[in-house]
């Protein structure tokens, strides 16, 4: 009779069910989204002076931008912590060196930051530049939103 051997895609979906699980039920104990406080205010504040560079006139307080036209309230989906335990778990995941795996870590979480940020500052933009972005980015799946406000 053959042994069944588990094939290193299955030990790496294992690994990365068995982190994921991990990360899951630490996002539990603590309650995560009462936890990003900080890191919301960090957001607005990096957006807020994103926005400023090119042009905006916005006022950040804690974790909201104002704009004459606009409030922004960053809340904890505006975070992508979601998005970031999906990427940590996948690459503390992979069959790699585990400096390999930080590094990846490190540089995807700071870039998702940054990607984040971008469309917030976008936002952070006086009204026209808003519909501009609206009109560019996706008005089809916006302007049924904001008709309805």
């Amino acid at each position: 009779m053959a042994s069944a051997r588990i094939s290193e895609a299955q030990k790496f979906g294992l690994r990365f069910f068995a982190i994921l699980a991990t990360f899951s039920v630490l996002a539990w104990v603590i309650v995560l989204p009462q936890q990003l406080t900080t890191v919301q205010e960090g957001i607005a504040g990096a957006t807020g002076q994103l926005a400023r560079l090119v042009g905006s006139a916005n006022v950040v307080r804690g974790d909201h931008i104002q704009v004459p036209q606009l409030a922004i309230h960053i809340n904890h989906e505006c975070t992508g912590i979601y998005v970031l335990i999906i990427l940590v778990t996948f690459l503390f995941a992979y069959p790699g060196p585990w400096s390999r795996r930080i590094t990846g870590a490190v540089i995807g979480v700071a870039a998702l930051l940054l990607i984040t940020a971008a469309p917030i500052a976008v936002l952070a933009q006086d009204k026209d530049t808003l519909v501009i972005a609206l009109d560019t980015l996706g008005a089809q799946v916006m302007d049924p939103i904001l008709d309805t406000r």
